[in-house]
Formats: C-alpha cells, structure tokens, sequence
C-alpha cells in the first residue's frame, strides 16, 4: 500500500490495502481509517476485534474517553487521579513503550561545538531520572534501549564526559529549550537543565511548546535545542542507529558523518552477535562525539489504558506500533 499517500485516490483492495488479518475498508480526509478482519490467524486471541478504527484527534483524550469515542489511552500520558477514575469504571493497563528514550537535541547551527561539548559533560542523567521520581524511567548512556543488544553502559561514556570541558571559555552562547509543556517529565527536566546549564556566557531560555509545536519544529531541525523522544521500531539496535545516518529524511540529530554511516552499514553485515554488539556501541560513541544528542533516559508515561470493551491486551514495551491487532482480545458483546 501506498503509505506516503493517504487520500481518496488509494485503490482499497485486498491486494492494495491489506496487511496480515486486517485491511483498510475506507479512509476519511486522511484522518479516519477504518480496518475489518478480513481472515482469520494463528496469532488469533479468543476473541479478536472484528473492526477498528484509528482516527487523529485535536481533543482532549480524557473526554474522548469519556464521551466513549476511543477504546485505547495507551499512548498517551495520564495523571494517577485520572487513572484511578478510568480503572474505577472498568478500564485496565498493561505495560506500555518502556523502551522509549527521552533526550536532548543541541542544533550545532545555534550552539558552537566547545560549548555543546560543555553542556554534555553538565548532564547527569542519573540524577533526572531521580528528580521526575517515576520507577519507570531508567537512565540512558547511550541510544539503545535497555534489555536490546549493543546496550552502552555508563562505563563506556566516562571518557567522553571527562573531554568535556570543565569550564566554557568560548564566546556567550544564547539559546531556547523547547520542551513539551504538558508532560511532568519534560518541564522537570527542562528546569533542571536550565539550572545547571546557566553561566555567565550561557544563556538558556525555557520555551514550553504544545506536543503539536514542538514535534514540528524538531523534525523540521528548527529548535536550537529540544527535548524530544523516540521508541524502536523493531527490536535490534539496528532500528536506532539508522536514524543518526546522514542522508535518511528522518534524521533530526544533525548528525553527519560518512564514517558513522559505513560503519552502520558494515554493523548490518555482521552475523556473530558478540562482534556486531561491539559496533553498537562503537557507533553510539561516534554519534556522541558530535555533541549533538544528549541521553536522558528510558521509559514513558504511555497509560497503556484500554476501555471495559477489551478483556486482555499483551505487554507491547515498544509502543502500540508494534503489537498486532489481532492479539487484542475483545469482551462478549
């Protein structure tokens, strides 16, 4: 199916527009997709959903769910009180994207490479991880998720932090931290970093941003500095270092290097397991060394709340994205 094109012109036939046991039935203003199950399967739970519907939304989530228009909050993240409200009328979590990372881009346009390279060496991402205060977030040294092959430890970053200048000494450097005003995670780290960051020749200001906002300015590579997150799209580390390779059109890092992207390459043709965890964390070396991404830490406050319609979903730890439909099992009607 034609994915870069969602519009009225899509030939929706089970040849053009289906994949495993759903297919997509009708497509609305390239916002509402309707899927049926069109076949049955072996990864089939006891009573999958016959029809869904995966629509985009301005509105509050909250009141989506409850005016009864959405069945999932699993992405998206919700206060315990809220929580406690929703699990009171029959909804029900399940772990959910705790591979995501949260981390700091630094645009090299607006922030010169000594002072990138000092600002790196201020972050302890332990120490975040402790001021949010949430058991669900695990630091990051590198860009690979916990528990995933190739994983950096804190070990192997010491070097670089100790390359960090202890003091900058540059010219004044002046610039804004967008962040997502609506997470908890993010404005806590976001005063953090003001507060370490600030000197005499930095300056730092705050500039929270809806999620909407701040999503488009950092994938247009318009922030001078953003926190920002991103989960796996498959489980290999593979799936996180092809987004640092210079001419891919989802890489927002501003990382371009030709070493890093043949050693990417090589990484990819290496079969023994121990050689090509080696390259992982090599490669996540050669990206850090551009002082450009700054890891925080792993995990998300995704709710994974479904509503009383569904009986059981199964733990889906990289996102929704990666969890097939057909395991939802659905509650007698």
């Amino acid at each position: 199916m034609p994915i870069e094109k969602f519009d009225s012109e899509i030939n929706l036939t089970e040849k053009g527009s289906y994949s495993g046991p759903f297919k997509i039935t009708e497509i609305k203003n390239g916002k509402e997709f309707y899927l049926e199950k069109w076949r049955s399967d072996e990864l089939d739970s006891a009573s999958p959903p016959k029809s869904i519907q995966i629509f985009a939304s301005s509105e509050n989530s909250l009141q989506l769910a409850a005016d009864g228009k959405t069945d999932s909050l699993d992405g998206e993240p919700v206060d315990s009180k809220n929580t406690d409200e929703l699990i009171k009328i029959g909804w029900g979590a399940v772990p959910s994207e705790i591979t995501s990372e949260t981390f700091v881009i630094l645009n090299p346009n607006n922030i010169p490479l000594e002072a990138r390279r000092y600002l790196y060496g201020l972050v302890d991402s332990k120490k975040v991880v402790k001021l949010i205060g949430d058991k669900s977030y695990k630091p990051a040294f590198g860009l690979i998720p916990n528990g995933m092959s190739g994983v950096l430890p804190e070990s192997d970053v010491l070097g670089l932090k100790k390359e960090s200048s202890a003091v900058y000494k540059g010219p004044k450097v002046s610039f804004t931290l967008d962040f997502e005003k609506s997470s908890e995670a993010e404005t806590k780290t976001a005063e953090y970093l003001l507060k370490i960051w600030s000197a005499p020749n930095i300056e730092v200001k705050l500039n929270p941003l809806s999620k909407k906002d701040k999503l488009s300015r950092m994938f247009a590579k318009e922030s001078e500095s953003v926190i920002g997150r991103k989960g796996v799209d498959y489980p290999d580390g593979f799936s996180v270092l092809t987004y640092f390779k210079g001419k891919y059109q989802s890489n927002y890092f501003h990382v371009y290097d030709t070493k890093i992207d043949e050693a990417i390459t090589a990484a990819l043709n290496e079969f023994n397991q121990d050689k090509r965890d080696e390259d992982y964390r090599r490669i996540q070396i050669a990206v850090l060394k551009h002082y450009t991404n700054i890891p925080l830490f792993f995990g998300s406050q995704a709710s994974g709340l479904w509503s009383p319609k569904v009986k059981s979903v199964p733990s889906h730890p990289m996102g929704f994205h990666t969890m097939q439909l057909e395991t939802i099992e659905m509650r007698a009607q």
